[in-house]
């Protein structure tokens, strides 16, 4: 036998949380996979962030344009 010295008990403590370790990597990476796919579909794309900041840029340029407007009066 090759335990060096240690009992049953320890070689088993020893099995037992290298199995606890490798089913938390597994599980994490079967998490990170799960929102790997799911996430980029619920979040907006980039265009549509785009197309809304320059939405709010114009409103925003209209509104001052107009109380420039109403200062010269």
């Amino acid at each position: 036998m090759c335990n060096y010295g240690m009992s049953r008990h320890a070689v088993g403590k020893d099995s037992m949380s290298i199995q606890l370790f490798l089913g938390g990597v597994i599980l994490a990476w079967l998490v990170g996979l799960l929102l790997g796919y799911c996430l980029p579909h619920k979040l907006p794309r980039r265009e549509e962030k785009q197309q809304e900041i320059d939405r709010l840029v114009e409103h925003f340029q209209e509104f001052f344009r107009q109380i420039d407007r109403d200062k010269e009066i």
